[in-house]
């Protein structure tokens, strides 16, 4: 079953692009037009953000089908996917545009060495570090474009990237206390709630040894997506045509929509990404520790 149709016209895809504040900010409101625009945010705005649309918290009581555009920039952080993303389609006109930037904070990756540490102990961390992200379980990104789609929402560009962040020994205190959002605590505050003041203390002893040697690199995968309102009512799923068993000479997979594949491969090209990141930070951290042995 799928969320697009055969007849959905193939997105502008960018896997890898630059992800940079201003990079974003041109992507979301390239051909966003005039008329009333509404920016969800749950953390403050700088001023170009804020100029491009009203600021609300909630579309709760917002009337249908009356607002031409829709900014979300990391919108969907600290609320569940579906339930919002209903409500922006509701909001918005026929022919109105969405657009959204959101990091997948469950997947940032820093290339952190814990040595010493037992399975169990980085279990419990890593459990810690997530428990505020009740609503982000996986791969956040590809579930924002599903949903959309579902919703009625046509995607009309997709941009998926890396923001790295370099963490360096003078503002270590900073990237521990501070967090990636509004509501949310920093890492240390994670970790003390959900595991207690040890664990966290030898967390940012481990951070404090890292620095000592030069800046760390911590990566979060991010998306910005662009759709278009063309249906009032969640699309239906569209099936593959049916097919006869068995007929091993075929493909047992029902095609899909090319949209939908052409997607579907970005999002594994920007996984396998993700992971030859994690993969090569790791090796060049064992061949550090064993030059140092």
């Amino acid at each position: 079953m799928s969320a697009f149709t055969p007849d959905d016209p193939l997105p502008a895809i960018e896997v890898d692009g630059a992800v940079d504040s201003e990079t974003v900010r041109e992507l979301l409101l390239e051909g966003a037009g005039a008329g009333s625009v509404l920016t969800l945010s749950n953390q403050d705005l700088p001023g170009p953000w804020a100029s491009a649309g009203q600021p609300v918290e909630t579309l709760e009581s917002v009337p249908e089908d009356c607002i031409d555009g829709v900014l979300a920039v990391q919108g969907f952080t600290t609320v569940p996917v579906r339930p919002r993303m209903g409500q922006i389609a509701r909001v918005l006109r026929i022919g109105g545009w969405f657009g959204l930037a959101q990091s997948d904070h469950t997947c940032t990756f820093a290339g952190l060495q814990l040595g010493g540490w037992t399975g169990r102990e980085r279990r419990a961390l890593d459990a810690a570090l997530l428990a505020a992200f009740p609503h982000q379980r996986g791969a956040v990104v590809e579930e924002l474009i599903w949903e959309a789609r579902e919703q009625g929402l046509r995607p009309t560009r997709l941009h998926l990237g890396f923001a790295h962040r370099q963490v360096g020994a003078g503002d270590l205190d900073d990237y521990l206390r501070e967090g990636p959002a509004a509501g949310i605590p920093g890492p240390l505050d994670r970790i003390t709630a959900a595991a207690g003041v040890t664990l966290a203390d030898r967390y940012a002893e481990a951070w404090k040894e890292a620095t000592a040697a030069g800046p760390v690199t911590v990566s979060t995968p991010m998306v910005v997506l662009a759709a278009r309102r063309v249906a009032r009512d969640p699309l239906a799923p569209v099936a593959g045509r049916p097919r006869r068993l068995p007929l091993l000479a075929e493909p047992i997979r029902s095609p899909r929509p090319e949209a939908e594949r052409a997607i579907m491969d970005a999002l594994g090209r920007h996984r396998r990404h993700w992971d030859d990141l994690v993969a090569g930070t790791r090796s060049e951290s064992r061949r550090e520790r064993q030059g140092s042995a």
